[in-house]
């Protein structure tokens, strides 16, 4: 999308009353997002700053928990903001 499409989108979804929850972190680690989604099973999923563990909550979700952990050696919570889950695996990456 370009920026003038994006400054559009935005517009017409402030006059309906919506906005688009901040994405400055999930910008600076995009690539870890990607893994952090892979490892969810989500990677379609749109993730802001303020998207967390449990918003991708499924049946058996503390399984799926241990599951990203393991795939990916980081801590994880279910309250954890996936930006700080996907900085925790680029400051392991970068030590």
């Amino acid at each position: 999308m370009s920026e003038t499409e994006d400054e559009d989108l935005h517009r017409i979804l402030r006059e309906q009353g919506l906005e688009f929850a901040e994405q400055t972190y999930t910008s600076i680690f995009a690539n870890e997002i990607d893994q952090v989604l892979d490892a969810l099973g989500h990677r379609e999923a749109l993730v802001t700053d303020e998207s967390r563990m449990y918003d991708f909550e499924e049946d058996d979700f503390e399984q799926l928990l241990v599951k990203v952990r393991n795939e990916l050696d980081v801590e994880v919570a279910a309250d954890d903001l996936i930006y700080e889950v996907a900085r925790r695996i680029y400051n392991k990456r970068n030590k």
